[in-house]
Parts: structure tokens; C-alpha cells; sequence
């Protein structure tokens, strides 16, 4: 445990994404990671409550809901299932009251029309798309099929895998290391990508983190992230882009496709 918060709280990408840069990742961060830790003490309805604030807070939280209704189902039955639920949605709803309380579903639509506002293959981030460049549009057609859907898709077959790899063996710390996956392959494949929404996997993966095992993996995407976050801060703040064929397009990003494999 002293392991796992030195690794995340002294990580130098960490600290440049909250000191520096000024940005608020760690409180939607700190949520999941709460939800996975109630999960794992088979605290259902908590962490259900906990996974609801988590989304509300960042939309893209909602990636761990695969594994926390997973493990809520294996163990807790349908009974846990459905008062996990209720917790849920109900704390979603008493959340969003005092701000819109007489249309909550409006308000949540119009609150997540955010993820429309930025219609691009890679934001910033490097990730697979990043190949292609950034700041490239994906509604551009291929093989039938526009860049955005192609992202989704892919995605969804990995998520698959992952909870059929959760499902095989989900003894130990395996639900830990299944939520860092698919956070870490929704950073990886799904368009409109930012190069911040990787930094909840460094969380996920301290939660997950074990002296057995090198530490290559923590390692590895801490340099990326933090060269990802430090490049493209200051390119913003020359108020410049980065531009098509540049070298770190293909470095950064060849290492970490690299490092998503290895994971």
C-alpha cells in the first residue's frame, strides 16, 4: 500500500498534470479508484454509489462499469445487483437535483454533448489514431465505416476480451488490472481522445500495484504521459499545433501501443 501511493503521488506526470498544468483528473480519479477499492471489500452498494459520482464528475469514468457490474453479479447475485443499482441511479438523480431539478435527463444530455464538441481521431493524444496526426476529422470514411465508429468498435472487442480474460481467472487483484485495461485501451483506441484522459490508468495501475511483478509497465507510461503532457503544454502555450509527420507522432505513440500490448 506504501508502494502503491508513493509510485502515484511522487509520479512526475502526475504531479505536472495537477501543479503545473492546473488540470482536475485526480478527483474523478480518486472516485474510481474508491469505487474499485469498496468493490474489491464486497461493498457493493457503495461502490456503486461511488462509480455514479465518478461519471458525473468525468463522463469517461464509465469505462469501469464492465468489471464493477461484473464483480457485483459473480459475487454479490442479482439481489446486490439491483440494490447496487438503485444506489446508483438514485445518487445520480439526487446529485443533479439542485442544479436542474426539473428535467435531470436534459440536463445530463446537455452536459455530455462535450464529447461532440471535439469531432477529431486524436486530440492531442498519443494514441493509435495519433499515427494518422492530430486534429484530423473522424467522420472521414473507411471500408464503409467512418474513424469514430472503426475506434468504438475495436474498443468493444477489446473490452470483450478483457472481461472473457476477467471471467477465466477473477481471483486476486484481477478486477484492478481489468479496469486499467479498459481505461487504458479507451485511451488507445476510441477517437476524440485528449492527451489527459490517460492519467487515470497511472491510478488504476498503482491500485493494482504488486512487487512480483517489474515494474516496466508503471515506468513506461509515466514517460510517455509526462512527455505527452509537458510537448503539448508548451506547443498551447506558443499557441501553435503540432504539426503532421512530427517525430514524436510516431515515437511517442509507437511506445505506447507498444507498452499496451506488453499490458
Amino acid at each position: 500500500a506504501l508502494g502503491a501511493m508513493t509510485v502515484y503521488a511522487l509520479n512526475p506526470a502526475t504531479i505536472f498534470n495537477l501543479a503545473v498544468w492546473g488540470q482536475f483528473d485526480s478527483v474523478y480519479a480518486f472516485f474510481m479508484v474508491a469505487s474499485l477499492y469498496s468493490l474489491m471489500r464486497s461493498r457493493f452498494e457503495l461502490s456503486g454509489g461511488l462509480l455514479s459520482i465518478a461519471v458525473l464528475t468525468k463522463p469517461q469514468s464509465v469505462v469501469l462499469l464492465p468489471v464493477v457490474a461484473y464483480v457485483i453479479l459473480s459475487k454479490g447475485g442479482w439481489k446486490r445487483s439491483v440494490s447496487s443499482a438503485a444506489v446508483f441511479l438514485a445518487l445520480v438523480f439526487l446529485i443533479i437535483a439542485p442544479f436542474h431539478w426539473n428535467n435531470p435527463i436534459t440536463f445530463l444530455i446537455d452536459r455530455y454533448k462535450g464529447y461532440n464538441l471535439y469531432p477529431y481521431n486524436s486530440i492531442n493524444a498519443y494514441n493509435f489514431w495519433a499515427l494518422l496526426g492530430f486534429w484530423k476529422p473522424d467522420s472521414v470514411p473507411h471500408l464503409g465505416l467512418s474513424y469514430q465508429s472503426w475506434g468504438i468498435i475495436v474498443f468493444v472487442i477489446f473490452a470483450a476480451f478483457v472481461m472473457w480474460q476477467l471471467h477465466r481467472k477473477p481471483g486476486g487483484r484481477a478486477p484492478v488490472f481489468a479496469a486499467f485495461l479498459l481505461m487504458f485501451g479507451f485511451f488507445m483506441l476510441m477517437t476524440r481522445m485528449h492527451e489527459r484522459y490517460l492519467f487515470p490508468a497511472l491510478a488504476l495501475l498503482a491500485l493494482s500495484f504488486s512487487p512480483r511483478y517489474p515494474p516496466w509497465l508503471y515506468v513506461g507510461l509515466t514517460g510517455t504521459f509526462f512527455a505527452n503532457l509537458v510537448y503539448v503544454l508548451s506547443v498551447l502555450n506558443a499557441g501553435k499545433f503540432i504539426p503532421n509527420g512530427h517525430w514524436s507522432l510516431y515515437v511517442l505513440a509507437s511506445i505506447n501501443a507498444i507498452l499496451f500490448f506488453y499490458a
